[in-house]
């Protein structure tokens, strides 16, 4: 048995050894063989480099356009933003603005007695410091409100790019950014909106008494339908309050004067004989 294995494996090695000495070996063909491929794999290995760095440059280039134009915005600027809760920032020129929640005002860094030019996005009340040869001008979108003493309520919808005015004391020019000479002139009391879609300017005749009401805690209801009462109080409270009465006419007259909700709903529910459903989320009115 042993020898039958000994006999099958010299015939195995012989054979190798004739294959292996028929099949001559080639040094320099080997080496230039290893050598392509190497230079092969130093090009993809270039050309992958080069792609990379191509691309880092391009990324590098697009974020420099990018930040250059937000640099161009806010270059030498004074940023103030409010995220929720009401900020009173006084300024160097005696006037004072209350910042409304979720909102940001800037203004140059040169800005002075004779420099009075803010940007608006949000909401704010400003109470103007007077001063008849330097007016004060809040941009709003491609709105301006242009003032020279004066108490005023600006509101610029950042989606719509919409803005509201509402006159507390003194008079106020409103104006398209884009055409001065399309001025309007309001008084205490008034209130207009700016469209931004075809830059016209509309005087509101039934302004909504509570435009203020996130800067003082007041509200006024007179004949007010509850539709409307709920939405000065969501907006206000920052909590949907809806309501469920067949008799969408009924209306509330009162005032609160910073009250909390609880007692505001309270008031409802006692005045228009109500029912009142309330969660963490939602407040809901309901006959």
């Amino acid at each position: 048995m042993k020898s039958e294995i000994f006999d099958e494996n010299s015939i195995f090695w012989k054979r190798l050894d004739e294959v292996y000495n028929n099949t001559p070996f080639n040094k320099e063909a080997a080496k230039e063989n290893i050598r392509s491929k190497i230079l092969r794999k130093r090009r993809v290995l270039s050309i992958w480099r080069y792609s990379v760095a191509a691309s880092i440059a391009i990324i590098i280039g697009l974020s420099f356009l990018f930040f250059s134009s937000d640099l161009l915005n806010h270059n030498n600027m004074q940023l103030f933003t409010s995220s929720n809760s009401v900020r009173e920032i006084n300024l160097p020129d005696g006037s004072t603005v209350w910042l409304n929640s979720n909102s940001t005002l800037s203004l140059p860094e040169n800005y002075s007695s004779k420099h009075r030019k803010l940007f608006l996005k949000g909401e704010a009340f400003f109470e103007v410091h007077k001063d008849k040869d330097n007016s004060f001008r809040v941009f709003s979108g491609n709105s301006v409100t242009e003032v020279l003493g004066t108490s005023f309520n600006v509101s610029h919808d950042t989606i719509t790019g919409n803005t509201d005015l509402m006159v507390n004391s003194g008079k106020v020019a409103f104006y398209p950014k884009s055409d001065k000479g399309n001025k309007k002139i309001l008084t205490p009391g008034e209130y207009a909106i700016f469209n931004s879609h075809d830059n016209s300017i509309t005087m509101v005749q039934n302004p909504n008494l509570n435009a203020t009401s996130w800067k003082t805690g007041i509200f006024k209801f007179y004949n007010t339908p509850i539709e409307d009462v709920c939405k000065d109080l969501s907006r206000y409270f920052k909590k949907e309050i809806t309501f469920n009465i067949q008799d969408k006419e009924m209306k509330l007259t009162g005032t609160f004067y910073n009250d909390s909700l609880e007692e505001i709903l309270a008031t409802i529910k006692f005045t228009l004989d109500t029912e009142i459903k309330v969660s963490d989320t939602q407040s809901l009115l309901k006959k």
